[in-house]
């Protein structure tokens, strides 16, 4: 049966994925999951989790794809990552999308603006210090990394 190339493309997402997100998910605990492939539309979605957070995405081959399929990731992701280097704001078909929308390569800003890798770190530390977080030479650390965020 002729695919017209889908099959190929797929497989394109699920390598890219392991290869440019799953590392970095696994640096910051988080479990992940390929929860489905959508041929129509050509993304992957998938499901993340971290204690008691779950969040999904979806992963577009291309930005190009139809309204339809901005609006099923809509409903099922918190946000939509385009694989490849480019992204454009002005692409009409993902005009009206309301949720984050870039490139993969984008991941860790994205888990950032969610607060998670944030949250994680000051929660290492003070899982880390205990009661001494407070003061270690002096220097307040919860407040010191507060500061940097």
């Amino acid at each position: 049966m002729y695919d017209n190339g889908k099959s190929l493309r797929m497989g394109i997402l699920v390598k890219d994925f392991n290869e440019q997100a799953a590392n970095l998910l696994q640096i910051h605990n988080w479990k992940y999951e390929i929860e489905k492939s959508v041929d129509d539309g050509e993304y992957i979605l998938v499901k993340i989790q971290k204690n008691s957070v779950i969040k999904k995405f979806a992963i577009l081959y291309s930005q190009d794809t139809k309204k339809e399929v901005y609006s099923q990731i809509e409903r099922e992701a918190d946000a939509c990552f385009i694989n490849g280097l480019s992204f454009n704001k002005n692409c009409s078909f993902s005009r009206n999308f309301n949720k984050p929308l870039t490139t993969l390569n984008e991941l860790l800003e994205v888990l950032k603006d969610w607060g998670f890798i944030h949250s994680q770190l000051l929660l290492d530390i003070i899982l880390t210090f205990g009661e001494e977080c407070n003061m270690v030479n002096g220097i307040n650390i919860i407040q010191f990394v507060c500061n940097l965020l």
